[in-house]
Order: C-alpha cells, then sequence, then structure tokens
C-alpha cells in the first residue's frame, strides 16, 4: 500500500524487503520456519485453462474450501487466519492510540532549576573531558615507553645476531685448528714410527758380491789398519 511500510516477503516483517533480511524465514499461512509455497496447510490452486470446453469446465466446478484449522498468521500469531487479514492496520491504529494516551501532558518547569541542573551537567562534563584528556595523555606516555621498548629490543636482537655470527667464525676457526692439530699429530706419529724402524735395523753394511759380513769379523778399515801396521813391524825387524 501506499500509506503503509514496506513488508518482508521472508519473515513478513515491516519496514524492511527481503534482500536485506537475516530473519529466519516463516510460511504466511502456518508461521512455520519453511517456505511459503511449499505449505502443505496453504489454499490449493485452481486448475488452469487448457482450452475452451475445459476452461468452461472449470469455470463451472467450484473451488474447494480451504483448511484454516492449521492457519496462524506469523507476524501477531493470531490463529486461524493467514498473513493478510490486516493485523498490520489493526496493530498501528491501537498502537497509535496507546501512545497518544500515555503521552503525559507537558510541564511547565521553573527556569531557576532549568538553569542549575545546565551548570551542573556543563560541570560533569567538564571533569569528564578533563579525565579524558589525562588518559589520553598517559595513553601516549605509555605508547612512547612501548616504541622505545621496541627500539632497545631491536637492538637487542642486532647485537645477538652479531655474537651469534662471531660464535659461528669462532666455532669454523676452531674446528680448522683441530683438523690441522690431527694433521700435525698424525705426521709426528708417521716420523717417530720411521725412526723406530732405523733404530732396530741392524748396524751393517751390505756388499753387493759378497753379502753382509759377519758380526764377529771387523770392519774393512780395521784389518787394512792391522795388515799395515804389521808388515810395517815385520819391515823394521827385518832391516835391523
Amino acid at each position: 500500500m501506499p500509506d503503509e511500510k514496506p513488508w518482508c516477503f521472508k519473515c513478513w516483517g515491516i519496514g524492511h524487503i527481503s534482500r536485506y533480511c537475516t530473519a529466519p524465514e516463516k510460511c504466511a499461512f502456518c508461521a512455520a520456519e519453511h517456505d511459503s509455497g511449499t505449505c502443505p496447510h496453504r489454499p490449493p490452486v485452481p486448475p488452469t485453462v487448457v482450452d475452451t470446453a475445459s476452461a468452461s469446465t472449470s469455470r463451472s466446478l467450484p473451488l474447494p474450501t480451504p483448511d484454516t484449522s492449521h492457519w496462524k498468521c506469523p507476524r501477531c500469531n493470531e490463529p486461524l487466519v493467514n498473513v493478510w487479514h490486516g493485523c498490520t492496520r489493526r496493530s498501528r491504529t491501537a498502537s497509535n492510540q496507546h501512545i497518544a494516551k500515555q503521552l503525559p501532558m507537558p510541564s511547565i518547569k521553573p527556569t531557576v532549576a532549568a538553569s542549575s541542573q545546565v551548570s551542573t551537567l556543563r560541570n560533569a562534563v567538564d571533569v569528564l573531558k578533563s579525565r579524558c584528556d589525562s588518559l589520553t595523555s598517559s595513553f601516549e606516555a605509555i605508547e612512547s615507553r612501548l616504541e622505545s621498548m621496541h627500539t632497545h629490543m631491536d637492538s637487542l636482537v642486532a647485537s645477538f645476531d652479531h655474537l651469534t655470527s662471531k660464535f659461528a667464525t669462532n666455532d669454523t676457526i676452531l674446528q680448522f685448528l683441530a683438523e690441522a692439530q690431527q694433521v700435525v699429530i698424525t705426521s709426528v706419529t708417521t716420523l717417530t714410527e720411521k725412526l723406530d724402524s732405523l733404530v732396530t735395523r741392524p748396524e751393517s753394511v751390505t756388499n753387493p758380491h759378497t753379502g753382509p759380513l759377519p758380526r764377529d769379523t771387523p770392519p774393512m778399515h780395521t784389518r787394512v789398519t792391522t795388515a799395515s801396521s804389521s808388515l810395517h813391524r815385520s819391515s823394521k825387524g827385518h832391516v835391523r
């Protein structure tokens, strides 16, 4: 209607349409939470006209009477009626009359009382403003402290990262020194084994033609010296 507010064909509320409705769906005939087109208690649909003969037959047949025992208005919950029984107009008229009865007559208060109330409200508003200003300054101080703490945390994180990189470098250097020390230890062990093998080797001179000399036989230079000394002595004795 042009003088009424829009209806919602989903929940059948007043003042909005079904496109923007978020309420659960209600049936227009039994107020249950299902579509009105699938309600088992809705009035029977009249037969469709196919040709002239069937049209004349359908006009002669009376429409079945709907069963209204399960009907219920989804807007005002009145039984035995559907949503189109006109409860919106009645409720609006009754509500207007009820509101008109409940409205009190305007009373004229003294100007002095009104001015005192206004001054009291102004004082309360001023106190609230001062408290809001103090709270705002406190929040700003807290935010500045948080920012300084955040900056300090960033510097600590950077220092921790630098120390971590230094520890990693030192670990690499120590690992390299350990490997070098292991190489030195291996070299010294090999040299010691070679020296032990040289010490345990027999102290003899090997002749490529006659083979090694026996241990009881003195060396060659000793025998040559002994022979030369004996010849010298015999020659001296012969001269005599």
